[in-house]
């Protein structure tokens, strides 16, 4: 029997409610199948061809294996519904860690910043399909979190699962590892011995995708289209675009704002409760979009950065709530409408591009769409030759 006063007594904290609040939003999209993009129905694929024939063909290169493994044991007890919402939950632990990450670090406004994160497109998008992004980030979240707690084996098994889920998400864990190994001097034996467990667990989750490569590394290179779609200013254009529409135009005047007004203010740092956490976020951020001017290609790729943007600007607006409350506005309505000034001349395989002013349909409205769409066709792509909105090339 359920105790309603413990029910009751949970939902008084604050935080809590934030959480109650976010699946309340993310429930209604979790039954449109598993999710926009075809990767997803590729996931699945992977992971029932591995069970039956023990033969890895991973969905994509260069393999995802722990994230199509977990997948496949979830989809066979509750289809695309309980894949959704596994990734609802790990959304949700997210949200839960952000704000007690931020609460230890004394991050201004950490409940407000948590519900720009909740109500970010991309994390919206992700938290309520069957995708890997937000399980990869989540498995390297909750191993920072365990540092922080000092169970080094525990965070050095997370780190290797978030690996696992995702190669690239190794950059965010590097980066996490140079951190707790600065801050936490008097630990760093441990620090070295979870990432050794880290780096033998990773070796091992990506040893059936190098089984299906021959052991030829020149798979886990990534293939994104021939140098026509890659000259210098092409991929620069595409680092630009993407990254303002990550966010949308609007949001992006928002944040450069914020760091003008933290780089005004670098001196004061040493003295406030959060010493030397804006430089640890603002590398993490920097070692991501590095990567993406490298390969341009799915905005998804930069969702681990959200949270350390929302950290910077929490403090950056720390005397300026409203301004906060303002972005929190912005990222809502980017949802549901866009600001477009540049059209591809070809989808996905752009060399050009229209110029002017259109105003769009935001990410959530065209996920959306798209998912129905699929609904239409029996819960599956209407066709193998289509590539959504973030794949290939722009």
């Amino acid at each position: 029997m359920i105790d309603t006063n413990k029910f009751k007594t949970f939902f008084k904290d604050a935080d809590h409610k934030i959480l109650l609040l976010a699946f309340c939003i993310y429930l209604p999209f979790i039954f449109l199948g598993y999710g926009s993009d075809y990767d997803s129905y590729n996931v699945i694929w992977a992971g029932e061809n591995f069970v039956e024939t023990l033969d890895y063909v991973p969905s994509r290169v260069p393999g995802f294996f722990v994230y199509e493994f977990i997948t496949f044991f979830i989809n066979r007890v509750g289809g695309s519904i309980l894949t959704n919402l596994a990734s609802v939950g790990m959304s949700l632990l997210i949200l839960k860690n952000f704000m007690q990450f931020c609460k230890m670090n004394h991050v201004p406004h950490y409940r407000l910043l948590a519900l720009i994160l909740m109500m970010h497109p991309y994390y919206l998008v992700n938290s309520t399909c069957t995708m890997d992004y937000l399980f990869s980030f989540g498995f390297a979240f909750l191993g920072l979190m365990k540092f922080n707690d000092h169970k080094y084996f525990a965070a050095g098994v997370l780190m290797a699962l978030g690996i696992g889920s995702r190669l690239t998400t190794g950059l965010v864990v590097g980066t996490f590892f140079l951190w707790v190994f600065i801050s936490q001097k008097e630990n760093r034996g441990k620090i070295i011995l979870s990432g050794l467990i880290t780096a033998c667990l990773t070796v091992l989750f990506y040893v059936p995708s190098l089984d299906f490569a021959e052991w030829n590394f020149a798979y886990f290179s990534p293939s994104v289209g021939t140098e026509v779609y890659w000259t210098p200013i092409l991929r620069i254009g595409r680092f630009l675009y993407k990254t303002i529409y990550f966010w949308s135009p609007p949001v992006i005047f928002v944040l450069a704002w914020g760091v003008v007004r933290l780089i005004a203010r670098r001196r004061e740092w040493p003295q406030t409760s959060y010493k030397h956490l804006p430089y640890a976020s603002a590398a993490l951020i920097l070692v991501i979009q590095s990567f993406y001017i490298y390969i341009p290609t799915e905005p998804a790729y930069m969702i681990p950065t959200i949270p350390f943007w929302l950290i910077l600007m929490g403090i950056a607006f720390a005397d300026k709530k409203k301004m906060l409350t303002i972005l929190l506005v912005l990222v809502v309505l980017s949802n549901f409408v866009s600001i477009n000034v540049a059209r591809p001349d070809k989808v996905n395989q752009a060399t050009d591009a229209q110029y002017g002013l259109w105003v769009e349909p935001g990410h959530l409205v065209k996920d959306v769409k798209k998912r129905i769409e699929y609904i239409n066709c029996g819960y599956q792509p209407c066709s193998l030759l289509e590539t959504s909105e973030e794949t290939l090339v722009e």
